[in-house]
């Protein structure tokens, strides 16, 4: 905790920063928004950004706690939209809520894939382009002069098969 003099708010009482920093935080758990909180509350959005560097009466954590508050609120909202809905309306919400609660499942997001089955698509998908143009130009000249070498092979191997038979 710091001291009286170290304050960014010298000239308040903590008592009356409190009284201030609650009634902002009361603002935002319903609005979502600093700027809108800071309009309601009529305190200076400076004010809020030296609260939150000093974290100043604790106010980091009863931001947290406000902002959990919102996320809540908003929540409540978009379910019971959800609850209302008919067959036919417009999935968004309901697949937006998808990705938030299930994002294992529903997400695209990189952070939720699985990285085996990626990993196995990215190698088919390169084999796949590979084999239908014949393979990339290096590789196509490796192919072919590996098919080369086994042709060499197999008649060399021919020809010993005859002479030993003879």
């Amino acid at each position: 905790m710091s001291t009286w003099d170290d304050r960014p708010y010298k000239g308040l009482r903590p008592n009356e920063v409190l009284k201030r920093q609650k009634k902002f935080l009361q603002a935002y758990a319903e609005h979502g928004t600093i700027s809108a909180a800071c309009r309601e509350s009529k305190i200076s959005s400076y004010a809020v950004q030296g609260w939150r560097h000093h974290d100043a009466e604790g106010f980091k954590e009863k931001f947290r706690l406000a902002e959990s508050d919102f996320r809540e609120m908003i929540h409540d909202i978009g379910l019971e939209r959800i609850r209302i809905q008919k067959p036919n309306d417009n999935p968004v919400l309901l697949l937006a809520y998808l990705n938030a609660h299930w994002p294992e499942k529903f997400r695209k997001d990189p952070y939720y894939a699985n990285n085996e089955a990626k990993e196995l698509i990215s190698e088919f998908k390169k084999w796949h382009k590979e084999n239908s143009r014949g393979g990339p130009p290096e590789k196509k000249a490796d192919k072919e002069e590996a098919d080369a070498k086994k042709q060499a092979v197999a008649e060399i191997e021919e020809l010993l098969k005859r002479r030993g038979s003879k």
